[in-house]
């Protein structure tokens, strides 16, 4: 785990013998995958050690999910991205209902027919 990043740390609770040490990287384009220490709380001897990327392929995803759900997978410019085609997608529907009402208002155009008649000599 040597790269720059945001830790935070669990204390037990009440009866709780575990302090869960996270790690998960920090910046503008950061994937938002994070490792983990897990020590007891008595003895400090580490129980757990879970590196992201040492992880098979569907637990990697499964520990995504979240990210994947609010748009942080990689970090604040996911974020801007799932934001601006959010917003471009609730547009729509508003944008075209508008279009709709106006299309309706407008009257219709009542074609006239002319009526040629063939020229005698």
């Amino acid at each position: 785990m040597t790269y720059k990043g945001e830790y935070s740390i669990r204390f037990p609770q009440k009866g709780g013998t575990e302090i869960s040490i996270n790690k998960k990287r920090a910046g503008f384009f950061a994937l938002a995958a994070s490792d983990r220490i897990v020590l007891d709380a008595g003895t400090k001897v580490v129980k757990e050690v879970v590196i992201f990327r040492d992880q098979p392929f569907n637990q990697r995803v499964s520990r995504s999910i979240k990210a994947l759900h609010v748009g942080d997978v990689y970090g604040s410019f996911s974020k801007l991205l799932y934001f601006i085609s959010c917003l471009i997608a609730t547009s729509l529907p508003v944008t075209g209902t508008l279009i709709w009402i106006n299309k309706m208002k407008k009257p219709r155009k009542k074609k006239k027919r002319e009526v040629f008649t063939a020229a005698t000599p």
